[in-house]
């Protein structure tokens, strides 16, 4: 059974604030920005404690660990500029993740403990931490638990770790469309209702962070947004609903459980099929990000 210790993992995979110390190479221009949940890195984890540490086992490791283990699934989605993963813990299992190079932290459903500045606190749905510390835990589950990470760069030099509580994030409103080839943008509550029936319709939470924030973006069933470029890469889990998006010469439908990555000056679009709902973070390249192999 292989067996990867704390210590080993931190010495094979750098910790968030250590990862900006590594020179980014060019992006793979093959590297694809829609990903669907089939064709992310799929991966069986089993982690338990064993004494003072916590052992981890991946694959059929993880189906021979002890029955007193955690065991839930991890999808991975790889870019260069940064990785987002999501694991699923089933109902009435334990709950136990060893946090290592995780910069930011999403509950989409479920309650668990994690540690913030060296302390643990509860978080539940819509909660989110950024430099998470110790381990996500939960004795036993009462529902389903989903969690998504990132392992990002930040802009701040020195990133204060932090919890913000769904329940305090205001929400703001927004549509976007095309008119007379021209892309239109509403934020104001007196333009948002000149806002035409085809528009794009949305609201989003903004959770603000030193040097980062994670964005929860919920979509009207609508039309199709303006064009928009963005100014540093976004990686982005779609939890509810279906959505279209144009990324650069990319198109494709999203559905929950997909990944993205809006990509730095690439034009791109939205498209409301569904009542929807994603979360999103932004991937800077600050000097020094070390990247990962992404999906091809």
């Amino acid at each position: 059974m292989r067996l990867l210790m704390p210590a080993l993992c931190a010495a094979l995979i750098a910790s968030p604030v250590a990862a900006q110390q590594v020179v980014l190479p060019p992006s793979d221009a093959n590297v694809k920005n829609i990903v669907p949940a089939k064709n992310a890195v799929i991966d069986r984890v089993a982690e338990w404690q064993d004494g003072g540490a916590i052992r981890i086992a991946l694959g059929k490791d993880a189906d021979a660990a002890p029955a007193t283990a955690s065991k839930y699934e991890q999808k991975r989605f790889i870019w260069p500029t940064g990785e987002m993963r999501v694991l699923h813990f089933k109902k009435g299992t334990p709950v136990l993740h060893q946090v290592t190079f995780e910069t930011e932290m999403y509950v989409v459903e479920g309650t668990a403990e994690v540690g913030v500045n060296g302390k643990p606190v509860k978080i539940g749905p819509g909660d989110a931490v950024f430099m998470p510390s110790g381990a996500l835990t939960n004795k036993k589950l009462s529902g389903d638990l989903t969690v998504v990470l990132w392992n990002v760069g930040v802009t701040s030099k020195d990133p204060k770790a932090k919890l913000v509580r769904g329940a305090d994030v205001k929400s703001t409103s927004s549509a976007s469309w095309v008119e007379n080839g021209k892309s239109m943008n509403a934020n104001k509550p007196e333009d948002l209702k000149k806002a035409p029936p085809t528009a794009a319709r949305w609201s989003t939470k903004r959770y603000e962070f030193d040097g980062n924030s994670i964005r929860v973006a919920t979509f009207a069933k609508s039309g199709r947004s303006g064009d928009g470029k963005s100014t540093t890469d976004a990686l982005i889990y779609v939890a509810k609903g279906k959505l279209g998006r144009q990324e650069g010469e990319e198109k494709g439908v999203l559905e929950a459980g997909d990944g993205l990555r809006e990509q730095t000056g690439l034009s791109g679009y939205w498209e409301g099929l569904d009542n929807s709902i994603f979360i999103a973070t932004s991937a800077p390249m600050p000097a020094g990000f070390a990247p990962t192999k992404p999906i091809k």
